[in-house]
């Protein structure tokens, strides 16, 4: 079983958090699959599913890389991060 904020892979040379179990619903990012395209759901998006596998949502879409969310602390908003397309000149702010 899961518990809450634990990360459940390992890359090896990083941990990625990819779920977090909150009010009965495990949230899961997937990623973009490529740098810089416009790929079909699941990818590229921030869902969740109940705790038996059921009940997909999509919280957030066109997101490339989710390496990092949470809950805001007194407003139970959903904050993440994007770290966006590689080899630009801009950092995302």
């Amino acid at each position: 079983m899961l518990g809450m904020d634990q990360n459940i892979f390992d890359t090896g040379t990083r941990k990625k958090k990819v779920a977090h179990i909150r009010n009965g619903r495990i949230y899961v990012p997937q990623g973009a699959p490529c740098n810089t395209c416009n790929p079909d759901l699941p990818y590229a998006s921030l869902t969740s599913v109940n705790t038996t596998g059921g009940d997909l949502k999509y919280h957030a879409r066109g997101i490339r890389n989710t390496v990092g969310f949470d809950w805001h602390p007194t407003r139970d908003e959903l904050w993440f991060t994007d770290n966006g397309k590689n080899d630009t000149n801009y950092s995302n702010v």
